[in-house]
């Protein structure tokens, strides 16, 4: 197995480790980034910013249903889902690249493949190909982000069960859902599909969504979630 020496790796290209890896190679470091997908991340290419185009969709069909009262005749609107998902996967594929442009302007080399961390400064990463390299390192910047939490004896097949993954491939409508989890990916989905057709309860673990928001914040929410409803 091949190994090689490294200055500073960053674990991870979400917002945490891109951004890092530029401020690290501004302040004179010598920087490489580890990435098993694409660059960005989850939040860019599986979380924040596809979830905003499909809010920007839902919104948008929203205001259209309502273009009389604004003056405009605007006759039947018909949903094209697969498009509105495919919208969704194109944002994210533009900011993923604006990531990579910034990996090239700032020098940063790029190493892709799953980077599993063993004893002595050592981060072996493993490519597509199953090609294994072993990295030496003078400094590490752990930023692998977070997964959906799966439930015991249930699969997720991406038809009938999905993660907050899976649901952004998806090009089929579904005509009712059940959402367990009111944080913020949760709410995000409900007001999405909500606006889209079907109606989608919450199912909420806790007390009160997002826990970590303010009293203020939830009486909001509760109001735009009532009127969505």
């Amino acid at each position: 197995m091949a190994s090689q020496s490294k200055d500073l790796i960053v674990l991870g290209s979400g917002p945490g480790g891109y951004v890092a890896a530029i401020r690290a190679a501004q302040l004179g470091r010598t920087v490489s980034i580890v990435e098993r997908e694409a660059l960005g991340g989850v939040c860019l290419n599986w979380g924040c910013i596809p979830s905003k185009a499909l809010l920007r969709s839902a919104q948008l069909y929203n205001d259209m249903k309502h273009a009389k009262d604004f003056g405009f005749e605007t006759g039947k609107i018909t949903v094209d889902f697969p498009r509105i998902i495919e919208r969704s996967r194109e944002v994210a594929g533009k900011l993923s690249g604006g990531v990579n442009y910034l990996m090239r302007k700032g020098k940063i080399e790029v190493i892709s493949g799953n980077g599993v961390l063993e004893k002595g400064n050592k981060l072996v990463v493993t490519d597509s190909a199953k090609k294994s390299t072993t990295y030496d390192f003078k400094d590490i910047i752990i930023a692998t982000g977070a997964r959906p939490r799966p439930f015991p004896g249930v699969d997720v097949d991406g038809e009938v069960i999905h993660t907050s993954r899976t649901i952004l491939e998806n090009k089929r409508l579904p005509q009712k859902m059940l959402i367990i989890g009111a944080g913020a990916i949760g709410i995000e989905f409900a007001y999405f599909l909500a606006l889209s057709g079907p109606r989608s309860p919450l199912w909420r673990w806790l007390t009160r969504s997002c826990q970590s928001r303010t009293p203020r914040w939830h009486r909001r929410s509760r109001r735009s979630s009532s009127r969505t409803a």
